[in-house]
């Protein structure tokens, strides 16, 4: 069981004949999509590996994964000839949990992200990447009781300045022999105001920014009957 190690690797290719395409017009207040029918076909390949070892010296369990995805396909922009486009993202992710024998233990996931959007003919590319962390502590000194402290660090765009921290905290209580759970959650505990999500295509960047709920702390009783 010490030795434990796993491996995976996937691939996929798919093209599609004969497909509905769509002609984009922008105007300052009016954005106009119509689609039409055209013999030709679009392509999609992917890639994705994920390597998973229990390393027994530090009683913990390591994963890491990756993928690749590639796309061409075409569309019209504001009537012009139809465009070859070329999307590619890749994204990593890295996750490490302990399984000490004694009360503290962590968990820690990271992940990242590229995306790239290019048309045949021209020099211009949108292309951005984003990265977040997560680390949770995870107390149990005894059976009934329960404690995890999260921190998460998010870059939604790593060639802006923008980044977030978020602090959560979940504490439970379960008695052996009563039917309740005692309970108490904290959410948003350095109180961020808002949060700003990016997204790109083969034509534009946008910008999402979300508000969000101030922090709280909820304490709660469950009954099981």
């Amino acid at each position: 069981a010490y030795s434990q190690f796993t491996w995976t690797l996937n691939s996929y290719y798919q093209t599609n004949k004969n497909n509905i395409f769509s002609t984009i017009l922008i105007e300052n207040d009016l954005t106009k999509v119509t689609s039409f029918f055209l013999n030709t076909k679009n392509e999609s390949l992917g890639l994705s590996t994920s390597v998973e070892k229990y390393y027994y010296p530090l009683r913990t369990n390591i994963r890491l994964r990756g993928s690749y995805n590639w796309m061409n396909y075409q569309n019209q922009i504001n009537n012009s000839d139809l465009r070859t486009n070329i999307n590619q993202n890749y994204t990593i992710n890295f996750f490490a949990k302990s399984s000490f024998k004694f009360p503290v233990n962590f968990e820690n996931d990271f992940n990242y992200r590229y995306n790239q959007n290019t048309t045949e003919g021209l020099e211009q590319k949108f292309k951005f990447s984003s990265l977040n962390n997560s680390i949770k502590l995870l107390i149990k000194p005894i059976n009934s009781v329960f404690f995890n402290l999260t921190w998460d660090f998010y870059k939604p765009d790593l060639n802006s300045k923008s980044n977030y921290h978020f602090l959560d905290t979940y504490m439970f209580f379960r008695p052996k022999k009563d039917n309740y759970t005692l309970y108490i959650r904290g959410a948003n505990l350095l109180n961020n105001k808002s949060f700003d999500l990016k997204n790109v295509s083969d034509y534009y960047n946008s910008y999402s920014n979300y508000s969000l709920n101030q922090r709280y702390i909820l304490l709660g009783v469950n009954f099981k009957l």
